[in-house]
């Protein structure tokens, strides 16, 4: 923790927030498509909208409650709980905790720390990643993919790391703190949704080379129970530990390799469990799931044979 480090993340912020509050010179139609409509957009880029299943909810209120303590508004018309106003605000805490550390303020520092580790906690992290999956199977043009997935990594890690800085700091409380051990069964498909529902962060899938691996980090588990909850194959259990259990893999599995163009891409466990879930014999359409999606989208479609033509 330093004024340095907080100016590169207010940097940052800074920077995904004009991303998403403006147009890239010459993809006006595409952010127009992604963002704003005619109709309903690709991705609404408001957090009520995925929270509350409507704009101008309970969330936007202590959105803008939180703004008007710092003497913030939005500019124009645009709700507080616009993804890019909400990226600028924690652009502001940033900044306003680097000015505390010039000052010599550590105390100050330390408290918009904890403003920005709340804000990530009940805001940012409890919506973002559904808002950037909305972009992505949006079949959004290359800047807005990388954008999507840009921003949805930055403010997990981000997440993360600044709940690492605030715990630095409760150290000495640690012996009496409350441990969790998560074990996962072989029923686990790698699918990732316990990554996506954990927003402390303590669950990451990390994909190397071939194969994908589900890591916990013990130290940013707060025994919340998603990952447990939400499990489609309830392979995951959750239990008390008397210490912290060790960090490391959970599960493991090969990433399948795409028949056309070869590229590693889904978890093998997964694609097996889909083509078994679904009972059907069709070679084409079996075949299909293991095609990569770019490959699904920009490829020659595979033809279905009709169950009654196969048995003529």
């Amino acid at each position: 923790m330093n004024a340095h480090t907080a100016r590169q993340r207010n940097k940052t912020y800074n920077h995904l927030a004009r991303a998403f509050s403006e147009a890239e010179p010459g993809l006006e139609r595409e952010f127009t498509r992604l963002f704003l409509g005619p109709g309903r957009p690709v991705a609404h880029p408001y957090e009520s909208v995925y929270r509350e299943g409507r704009t101008m909810g309970d969330t936007t209120l202590d959105v803008r409650r939180r703004m008007a303590q710092e003497n913030m508004a939005p500019a124009g018309r645009t709700l507080p709980d616009h993804v890019s106003i909400e990226l600028a605000f924690m652009a502001h805490l940033a900044a306003r905790e680097a000015r505390a550390w010039d000052d010599g303020d550590d105390n100050q520092a330390r408290d918009y720390l904890a403003r920005q580790e709340s804000f990530l906690q009940d805001h940012l992290t409890a919506w973002l990643p559904q808002f950037c999956r909305r972009v992505l199977v949006g079949n959004p043009h290359a800047h807005y993919t990388d954008l999507a997935r840009c921003t949805q990594d930055f403010v997990s890690a981000d997440a993360a790391q600044v709940r690492a800085w605030l715990g630095e700091e409760k150290a000495a409380g640690d012996a009496e703190r409350n441990w969790w051990t998560l074990t996962v069964g072989q029923n686990c498909t790698l699918c990732e949704i316990c990554a996506q529902v954990c927003r402390p962060g303590a669950l990451q899938l990390n994909r190397q080379n071939e194969t994908v691996t589900l890591n916990l980090d013990a130290a940013l588990c707060d025994g919340c129970a998603a990952c447990q909850r939400w499990c489609p194959e309830h392979a995951i259990n959750l239990k008390p530990a008397a210490e912290r259990p060790p960090d490391g893999a959970l599960a493991r599995s090969a990433l399948l390799a795409c028949p056309r163009c070869g590229q590693h891409h889904a978890p093998a466990a997964l694609v097996a469990q889909v083509q078994a879930q679904m009972g059907i014999a069709d070679e084409a359409l079996l075949q299909r799931l293991t095609l990569c999606h770019d490959c699904k989208v920009t490829g020659v479609p595979l033809r279905a044979s009709h169950p009654s033509r196969r048995n003529k």
